[in-house]
């Protein structure tokens, strides 16, 4: 009895450990590089990464440990449909949050939006805000809104009639860097409103103070906005490079 749970410990752990090998090594990219702080947080991915976890690194390897028995009949088919099921569900998994990636973080009209890949219409994107490398982190983007107020109006309209709104308007994303003095100018959230709101901005301040080892009067606020989640976005006054987030 005693031999035969050694054995079956053994194949449930060899099978432990190859599927967190391959599961680590695609949620290192997640934390990384596709979802990096805040935008886990933001886009609260955090459910379909623990469905994963469940099923890939303990489900299956979990239901190898029962059914393995040296000289089972069709102990092998049993295996090889555990193992086939699992791929099934880390294939799903891997496809959903990769499609669902934050691929954008939008300035538009004073406000920040994470904008999923899946979101816009790729083929409209300009050159000089692509981002479609498989290890590409979220780009920032200038949504340069239609100033002919008619344009404007027409697709303030689709809107509302259940087409896109204003900010997953690939076609007028354009490079960050060319509008800092547009984005520091245009009026931020005031300090006092966003301490009621949210109680811990001050002990963000204070890291963001020495991290950056600047004053927060160096600070500007807008609120973004994820799936998921709200936040203020602090950003640096000169550079409006973002420093962190308050939640």
């Amino acid at each position: 009895m005693k031999n035969n749970l050694m054995i079956k410990l053994k194949a449930f752990l060899i099978h432990f450990s190859g599927s967190a090998i391959i599961l680590g090594a695609f949620l290192s990219i997640v934390f990384f590089f596709w979802y990096p702080s805040p935008y886990f947080e933001l886009e609260g991915v955090s459910s379909l990464i623990t469905l994963l976890i469940l099923s890939v690194l303990i489900a299956g390897p979990l239901l190898t440990g029962v059914v393995y028995q040296p000289g089972k009949k069709g102990m092998l088919f049993d295996i090889i449909v555990i193992i086939i099921v699992q791929i099934i569900f880390l294939g799903y998994g891997m496809h959903t949050i990769y499609n669902e990636r934050p691929q954008y973080i939008v300035f538009n009209e004073g406000w920040f939006y994470v904008v999923q890949a899946s979101a816009i219409d790729q083929n409209k994107l300009q050159n000089e805000v692509l981002n479609n490398s498989f290890f590409a982190s979220p780009k920032l983007v200038f949504n340069l809104v239609p100033s002919d107020p008619k344009e404007k109006l027409t697709i303030v309209k689709a809107m509302f009639s259940g087409g896109k709104e204003m900010h997953h308007h690939a076609e007028f994303y354009r490079s960050y860097n060319h509008y800092i003095s547009e984005i520091t100018t245009t009026k931020q959230q005031t300090l006092s409103k966003i301490k009621k709101k949210y109680p811990s901005t001050l002990k963000t301040i204070n890291k963001l103070e020495i991290k950056e080892n600047i004053n927060h009067q160096q600070f500007i606020y807008f609120q973004i906005e994820g799936k998921k989640e709200k936040g203020i976005m602090v950003l640096n006054k000169r550079s409006a490079l973002p420093l962190g987030v308050i939640y």
